[in-house]
């Protein structure tokens, strides 16, 4: 009986210690990149791969806009799409964060309202064009490199512009980070 139970909690300690299975490690955005992924790295599935912790899947993909077709590769944890990455023929251009759980320095995450990111709803923000018109992308201060997508409720505006009153409660829909701000 009690080999049972000593076998038991060494299983356990041994799980503990491993930590959660199938999660991958927590990857930061920075103005340098996501994790070990940068503009230096080579724009192919095995490199971005390479780049990225255990327990990340890269797929290759395709996006449109404008009508033409690119080749994107799509970044998933536990079977859930985290990230977009897309490039020039050679090289990582830019990263598309799709999920809350890749966070920025200041722990800016996907999902996080307007007023809270910038507290005096001061920001340097332009609206949208093409598919993304009926959102606002605005400079993550001094982070040149990213800037945060913010969808909401649409009201009318001249300039494509919500009221800031509406912009306060929008939120973050993507966070973006490019090689070549």
């Amino acid at each position: 009986m009690n080999m049972n139970r000593a076998t038991a909690a060494a299983r356990l300690l041994v799980l503990t210690l491993a930590g959660p299975c199938g999660l991958a490690q927590a990857l930061e955005l920075s103005p340098q990149g996501v994790g070990s992924l940068t503009g230096a790295t080579a724009y192919t599935q095995k490199a971005i791969q390479a780049a990225l912790p255990a327990g990340y899947v890269v797929k290759a993909g395709s996006a449109s806009s404008e009508g033409e077709k690119r080749k994107v590769f799509q970044v998933f944890e536990g079977g859930k799409q985290v990230m977009r990455i897309e490039g020039n023929a050679a090289k990582v251009a830019q990263i598309v964060v799709e999920s809350a759980a890749i966070a920025t320095p200041r722990g800016v995450k996907v999902g996080a309202a307007y007023r809270t990111v910038y507290p005096d709803l001061r920001a340097a923000c332009t609206p949208g064009s093409e598919e993304d018109s009926d959102t606002v992308f605005c400079e993550a201060g001094k982070l040149p490199s990213i800037s945060y997508q913010f969808a909401g409720p649409l009201t009318a505006s001249t300039d494509g512009m919500p009221p800031l009153k509406a912009l306060a409660g929008w939120k973050i829909s993507r966070i973006i980070w490019s090689a070549n701000p």
